[in-house]
């Protein structure tokens, strides 16, 4: 049996341009930090889009704001998304 793989990369503010996206299936993208929206994400998601990729976007989870603050934010910025991720990693940020 063949085993097919998937290319796809994320991104986020800290691209300031999206990267080329010839020949990848996918891009997630970060949509929301906190309660805080992600400024490129309009710009990776479109140019995703234009490209014919599956787009997914993310929200990077804190333990300082809640997470009912944190889910309303994401969900405004990602409710076009074809698909939803948390992403839950330490976080030293202190309140």
């Amino acid at each position: 049996m063949a085993t097919t793989f998937l290319s796809g990369i994320d991104v986020s503010k800290w691209q300031a341009t999206t990267p080329p996206l010839v020949g990848l299936s996918f891009l997630f993208a970060r949509a929301s930090y906190a309660a805080t929206l992600d400024q490129k994400y309009v710009l990776h998601t479109t140019a995703a889009r234009k490209a014919g990729l599956v787009v997914g976007a993310y929200h990077f989870g804190t333990g300082f704001v809640t997470p009912a603050a944190q889910a309303k934010v994401f969900l405004a910025a990602a409710a076009k998304a074809d698909l939803l991720v948390l992403d839950l990693e330490s976080d030293r940020t202190l309140t």
